[in-house]
């Protein structure tokens, strides 16, 4: 099914980018700019795509939606193997965008963080104090107290970025991965003569929404 595997590839390409937005908290704006991209030629999957709150979950319920098309209008036994895989591989694209999800839904409560940063700093404030009255020498106190300020605070910094790690990720480079690995699979079928030509896919049925 030509058709439904090129619009369930634009789907999955799209997917990567929808992600990077949601994890970003970037506006509606962008991800409009990547359905566009990704879908504007097929206008019914696209204004249902747009009218979703939450599009990356509207990916995944496009994709079943797809698969069962596909599935209702084959005749062959032989499609419940890869039908099972492909729901596999949904089921995959759901936890990931789950597990996103709990990690920007679960941050480390403000009031842990701020007693954190108040005992750190008033312990690094009585140091030099500890080192001086142990007798350690002026010098020796000024490195270590340096030292251990570089370590702590780079720590707690450390922490802080864990706990909220999209900004860091290069999730743009990943995104492009998931697109031209879809982009290579979708070439790799065509030569193989899997058949993406135009007359199939002329008269090849569209998925009803």
């Amino acid at each position: 099914h030509p058709k439904a595997a090129l619009l369930a590839a634009r789907h999955v390409a799209a997917f990567g980018w929808l992600l990077k937005s949601a994890c970003r908290s970037e506006d509606r704006e962008r991800e409009t700019e990547v359905m566009d991209a990704a879908l504007a030629d097929e206008v019914e999957s696209y204004r249902w795509l747009v009218s979703h709150p939450r599009p990356v979950w509207g990916i995944t319920v496009r994709l079943r939606q797809i698969v069962a098309a596909v599935a209702d209008g084959s005749s062959s036994s032989n499609f419940l193997v890869p039908h099972e895989r492909l729901e596999e591989d949904i089921s995959n694209f759901e936890s990931v965008a789950g597990i996103c999800e709990r990690i920007l839904a679960s941050p480390i409560p403000p009031t842990y963080s701020r007693h954190l940063s108040r005992v750190l700093i008033v312990w690094l404030t009585v140091l030099p104090i500890g080192l001086i009255g142990s007798g350690v020498p002026v010098l020796g106190t000024i490195f270590a107290s340096a030292f251990t300020t570089y370590v702590l605070v780079g720590l707690d910094e450390l922490t802080m970025e864990i706990e909220h790690p999209f900004p860091l990720l290069p999730m743009q480079q990943l995104a492009a991965a998931v697109q031209r690995g879809v982009g290579m699979q979708l070439v790799d079928d065509e030569c193989s003569g899997e058949g993406f030509d135009e007359e199939t896919l002329s008269t090849m049925p569209t998925v009803p929404l």
